[in-house]
């Protein structure tokens, strides 16, 4: 029985370590290890990894493929990851790649909005205020303004 167990936890810890790499070359600007790790932690689940990935295929880090970073943002964004909602939102509003969808970029923005983004917040807000590919509309505007200038948005306030 316990060397069950310690073969148990000897593997458990190693998955740990293994799952840190990602992380780890990804702040370190280390662009080949990043995408290595990266891509064999998101193909085993890790959404942190599945996020960083997308980064790294949004061109931040280097191997920019527009398609599989709306990939893995989805996929992230999917699981509630609000940093990746937001940058979902941020793909779609500028295209880079993938095309122009306004619609998609108003429903992720308020996904990650309502999780309390302040930016996102605020790229709600202006899009109803301005109509930016949606019907205007101040009601939901100003709403959304003042939730970011609650997380502390200056243009928020200003706007």
């Amino acid at each position: 029985m316990k060397k069950v167990l310690f073969v148990v936890l000897t593997a458990l810890l190693s998955t740990t370590a293994y799952a840190n790499n990602c992380a780890t070359y990804f702040e370190q600007n280390d662009s080949e290890q990043a995408f290595i790790a990266c891509n064999t932690e998101a193909v085993q689940g890790d959404k942190d990894a599945q996020y960083n990935l997308a980064h790294i295929y949004d061109g931040r880090v280097g191997h920019r493929n527009a398609e599989k970073a709306l990939f893995w943002y989805k996929k992230t964004a999917k699981q509630g990851l609000v940093k990746a909602q937001y940058d979902l939102a941020n793909l779609y509003t500028w295209g880079h790649g993938i095309g122009i969808d306004k619609e998609k970029a108003l429903y992720w923005y308020t996904k990650a909005a309502e999780q309390g983004l302040g930016d996102a917040q605020y790229d709600t807000a202006l899009m109803y205020d301005n109509g930016d590919g949606i019907e205007v509309d101040k009601e939901k505007a100003l709403y959304w303004y003042k939730k970011a200038a609650d997380q502390g948005v200056t243009e928020a306030t200003h706007n």
